[in-house]
């Protein structure tokens, strides 16, 4: 690396393809493209979850 700042000939977010192959849900397209909603709702109901299930136990037992 002699030339700092010199541009790339390709675009490694998109031709490395280690994150389409990583995503649970195929949110990350081959071509780049990025489905948010997919991303979003995997998520929430991956990591909300807990949370819900946490309040709901709590209520239950305030309410015994």
């Amino acid at each position: 690396m002699s030339e700092y700042g010199q541009a790339l000939d390709y675009d490694p977010c998109i031709d490395c393809k280690l994150c389409v192959t990583a995503c649970p849900v195929g949110a990350i397209a081959k071509d780049g493209a990025f489905d948010g909603l997919a991303c979003t709702t995997h998520n929430y109901r991956e990591f909300m979850s807990g949370l819900t299930s946490s309040a709901r136990t709590w209520r239950t037992a305030r309410a015994s």
